[in-house]
This record gives structure tokens, sequence and C-alpha cells, in this order.
């Protein structure tokens, strides 16, 4: 594709996880899952998704829910639902079926796709603008930070190396692609 590219963003928040690092495990309680645990008085799946229906690029959010957690989150956000327009898709057996579900559901009238972690609610504004920025110069572009901590190899419970960490980046989101871009991809 070698057209001019429509600049407006469709948003798909995950928030399907399990939260297995976080929640009380066999849990059938949605609260306990991190991206519906309050913050300061707001769940964190609000907190992430405030950061992205303010910008005038975004035009369309979709939110991928849990398919057993789908019937109490439209019920119990619906006043958040109905006010920023949110389309509510059931999330599949991993991320990646989770994400190809939202894709599904994205407009035809926009440009790109975001992907974010509805768990990941301190992205700022400037992170934002930059990494779509970035995807409209190249195409795609993810979220990063170099990597600080101390990391290494282990084989079989022993140290094996210290990883140099000079070129090593910890990915982060939103992740950004030209529609066609993460279409194909999922195609394949």
């Amino acid at each position: 594709m070698s057209g001019p590219v429509n600049n407006t963003f469709a948003l798909i928040l995950a928030a399907a996880g399990r939260s297995s690092r976080f929640s009380h495990r066999g849990s059938s309680d949605p609260t306990v899952k991190k991206v519906f645990t309050h913050l300061g008085g707001k769940p964190v799946w609000l907190r992430s998704v405030e950061k992205f229906v303010s910008r005038d690029d975004v035009i369309q959010v979709i939110i991928v829910v849990s398919p057993e957690d789908i019937s109490w989150f439209r019920k119990y956000y619906s006043s958040d639902i109905n006010r920023m327009l949110l389309l509510v898709v059931a999330g599949g057996e991993n991320r990646v079926d989770s994400i190809r579900n939202g894709l599904i559901a994205v407009s035809p009238k926009v440009g790109y796709v975001a992907v974010h972690d509805a768990a990941r609610p301190c992205v700022t504004e400037q992170e934002i603008t930059a990494v779509f920025k970035e995807a409209k110069k190249q195409g795609a572009a993810l979220l990063a930070a170099p990597m600080v901590g101390t990391i290494k190899r282990v084989v079989e419970g022993q140290i094996e190396e210290t990883v140099p960490r000079e070129h090593l980046w910890e990915a982060q989101t939103p992740h950004v692609f030209r529609c066609y871009l993460i279409f194909e991809a999922y195609q394949q």
C-alpha cells in the first residue's frame, strides 16, 4: 500500500488477561484482577483508557475483556462505556487471540491501530505522541525503555553469564501499526 495513510487511530485496550501474577488464583471475582483494581479511586483500566480518549487523533476505542468478565464489565461500567463510546469485545484464549478479536472490530475509517495494555496507566501523553509520530514515519513503532536492571542467563539453576544490557530494551505499550501491516501480520 503506497498511497497516503489516514492519520487517525483506533485503540485496542487489552484487558482480557487472567492477572495470574496479581490476583487470587482460581477466583471468579473480576474485581481481583489488576485492570479492575482501583488506583487512587479509579480502576486501572479507566486510568489507561483516559490517556487516549481525550486525543483528537484517536477516533475509536475497543476494549477487549475476558469472556467470563464481559457481562459484569458492561453492567458495572456502563456509564463509562457510554460516555467514552467504547466498543467492548470478548477476548480469546490468549493475548494474540484477544488482539485478533479486537482487530475484527476496527473501523475501516482509521489508518493506524494502537494496542495498549489496560494494566499500564502510567504511559504519558508525551510518550503516546512520540510513538504515534514514529509509527507515522516508519509504519509501526512501540514504546520501549533501555534496560536498567542486571540480566543473568541461568541454565539448570546456575548463572552462566551476566548479559550486557547496552543494546537491550524493555518493550512497553502502546504498540502502533499502520492498519494494513497489523492486519497482514495477523492473517499470517
